[in-house]
Parts: C-alpha cells; structure tokens; sequence
C-alpha cells in the first residue's frame, strides 16, 4: 500500500480491458490507506495532547511519527504489511483495549480480572514521574500489543505465551520498521492473592524464558553468546534477540519494576530498542535519562545491576529479572538460565579485553 501504487492503478484504468479488476485493486488499496492514515492521525493526536510528556520525549517521538509516514506512503508495499493483526492471534493491542475498558469484560469475552490488571497497568505507566519514557510513548499512542494469562507455570499457560510472541513475531514483520519502535509486547499474568515472594515471581519468570528456549523453533543466533555471564549476551526466541523485563508486585524499593498486580513480562527486539537506547552517544544519553527519573521515582541512587548492553561489566540477565536491592538475599548469584548447547562463537568474548 503507497501513494506510489495507488498512482499506478489509476494510470493503468485508461485500458478499457484492464478496468473491472483495477477498480478492485483500487479500492482496496484506497481503503488500506485511509485505515492505516487514521491511524497514524490518531497516534499524533495521542502525542500531541499528552499534556504531561516532557519536550524531549514528545519531539523524539513525533519524529518517528512523522519518518513512519514518510516510509509507509512513500514506499512501495503489500497491503498485508500494515495489517495490524491476523485472525485468531492470542495478542490484543492496547487500542483495542482501551475500547474494551469502555464496553466492559462481557463484550470483548475476556475474563473478569483482565480489565482491573490492565487498567492497573496503564494508570501506573501514565504516572509522569514514571521512568520509561519508552513505555509512557506507547502507552500514550496505545500502539503496544497485550497477552493475558492464567499462569506462567502450567503448561497450557507457557504454551499460551509462545504462541502470542509468535504471533507479535508476525506483526513486526508486517510492520512499518518505524512504528514497531513504539510497539512492545507485555504479558499480563493473573494476579495471585496474597502476592508471592520475589523469589517465588523471579523463579515464575525464569522458568517461562527457560521453556521458551527449550520450545524454541528456531537455532540460538550464531553472533550471540549462550553464556549469561558475558556482556554481549542476551535473551534470544526465534532467532532474535529480545529487550526483556520481568516486573512484580513484591518489587518495593526497586518500585520502577512494580506494575500492579500482576506478573508482567516486557518484551521487544533489541535492535528496536537499541536504535534509541543502544550503547552510543545518543543511546547512553537516553538511558542515563531514564535512570536519573527513575532516581527520582523510587528516591535513591540507580540500582547497581543497570549497565549497558555489550560492555564487559554489564550482565543482562540481571536487568530482566531484577533485584529490589542490595539486601536481596534470595537473589541467585548465577543466572538461572541454561543454554541448550554452546553457540559456536561463544569461546571469545569481544567484550572482555
């Protein structure tokens, strides 16, 4: 879908011949365009009304905005590209659920404790002091994608879960590169009453990356480590690399990590997130933000364990599953995850000199 196409059909229509299939054509390219263009009109909306978003944090996103319909009408493309989801997918967008939140549970068929949990959620992410700019842009653009679950430890539950990141696997794919910046995916775990332990939640959350790695259809990529105690690895499912973190109720200093109720899992492709948080100037600037809000937020110094992806002392294993502090006692003194088999290039650490 493009302006480009669109152009093309028309001049084509001069063939008498060609006519009754081309004004098929035209109409359903016409008709992908405007749904994909009102979207994009709201998404500017969203950012430009957020009266609490910090100058910075509202020009970076208007200019991905605005680099995402240059590259989305502009270029050539399929129709099925800006498809935002596909039938039967276990994920919903937030757009979608923030229509749920006005019709009620009953109507979308979901189960009763999902509409408290997410709108739990959101309210904590619309906090202004809240520290993950990145978060608070998506959630006021509504343009992430949620699964909710029963449980994280049964089977049918981690199940679930692979299935729905298989199916935002397939939405990135069909997506503007631009706009999947702004496109994490959450799991929402139902809430257990009373809360667990952090261990408890910890060993939830490394038990469900642990049976992704071992379900996973796809090999570990060749150019990543397998061993968590390196600076350059990271958490990979279908071949890709993953931005990932856990956050919990029993989270109550490190509060940043504390999103309601429910377990929930954050996860995105770290080559999204490293274009505008990576180890670069403008990434170390971005992340050096967002820790000095969330000094701000939890009131004390930044957590020991926050590094920087690909630099000999960061281990980032212990950013996706955190500590609540220096006192932690439970806290496991090796990552929890174990590798299948060794990557081939994992005998040398680049990052270690």
């Amino acid at each position: 879908m493009s302006i480009r196409k669109i152009k093309d059909l028309l001049a084509r229509m001069g063939g008498a011949n060609e006519a009754p299939h081309l004004v098929v054509e035209l109409v359903e390219e016409v008709g992908s365009l405007i749904d994909s263009l009102d979207l994009r009109i709201q998404d500017l909306q969203s950012i430009i009304g957020a009266p609490d978003l910090d100058a910075g944090s509202r020009s970076a996103t208007l200019d991905l905005m605005v680099r995402g319909l240059a590259e989305e009408f502009t270029l050539p493309a399929s129709r099925e590209a800006v498809q935002r989801s596909r039938e039967g997918a276990p994920i919903i967008s937030f757009r979608e659920m923030a229509d749920v939140l006005v019709q009620g549970s009953d109507v979308a068929r979901l189960p009763d404790w999902v509409i408290p949990a997410f709108r739990q959620i959101t309210s904590i992410l619309r906090n202004e002091h809240f520290p993950c700019i990145f978060a608070r842009q998506a959630n006021y653009l509504k343009s992430g994608w949620v699964c909710f679950v029963e449980s994280v430890e049964t089977q049918s539950g981690k199940e679930a879960v692979q299935r729905a990141l298989e199916a935002y696997y397939d939405l990135l794919a069909r997506s503007p590169r631009e706009r999947t910046i702004l496109m994490p995916m959450m799991f929402v775990v139902k809430p257990v009453y009373p809360m667990l332990s952090l261990k408890a939640y910890r060993d939830q959350a490394w038990g469900l990356f642990q049976f992704l790695h071992e379900n996973d259809p796809e090999p570990w990529p060749i150019d990543v480590p397998t061993e968590p105690d390196r600076g350059d690895w990271s958490f990979c499912y279908g071949g890709m690399q993953l931005f990932s973190n856990v956050s919990d109720p029993a989270h109550k200093i490190h509060k940043s990590r504390n999103l309601g109720d429910s377990l929930v899992f954050a996860m995105q492709p770290r080559t999204n997130f490293d274009l505008v948080g990576g180890n670069n100037r403008k990434g170390r600037m971005v992340r050096n933000e967002i820790r000095e809000r969330a000094s701000r937020y939890e009131g004390r110094p930044p957590a020991s364990h926050l590094g920087f992806y690909g630099t000999p002392d960061n281990r980032e294993w212990k950013q996706m599953a955190t500590k609540d502090s220096e006192a932690d006692v439970d806290y496991p003194e090796v990552c929890p995850f174990h590798a299948k088999a060794k990557a081939d290039k994992a005998d040398k650490d680049p990052t270690q000199k």
